[in-house]
């Protein structure tokens, strides 16, 4: 992970780890999710199975509630913010 900050506050992450040549795939639940501004290697699909959360996307807020998705596509940057009681299933993938 490299870690960019600005006066000491953190303003972007790369997940480096998702460049690891023998990943290809993974599934996982995620309660109350909050990160910072970051980006990665791999597509990241989100469905949200209870509650609220925004993500933003490339400057892009979007309010998502229980029944939406979004696709996150390679190097675009992403945050998440979600309110209490909130619950996302990821899927991520290498292209």
């Amino acid at each position: 992970m490299i870690v960019i900050k600005f006066n000491g506050v953190i303003k972007m992450i790369y997940e480096r780890e998702w460049s690891n040549p023998n990943y290809e795939f993974s599934t996982y639940t995620v309660e109350n999710l909050n990160w910072h501004l970051h980006f990665h290697e791999v597509f990241e699909i989100c469905y949200v199975i209870s509650g609220r959360i925004k993500i933003t996307i490339d400057k892009e807020d979007y309010n998502l509630k229980n029944g939406d998705g979004v696709i996150i596509f390679p190097r675009q940057l992403h945050r998440y913010e979600s309110a209490h009681d909130s619950k996302m299933h990821m899927i991520t993938f290498m292209p």
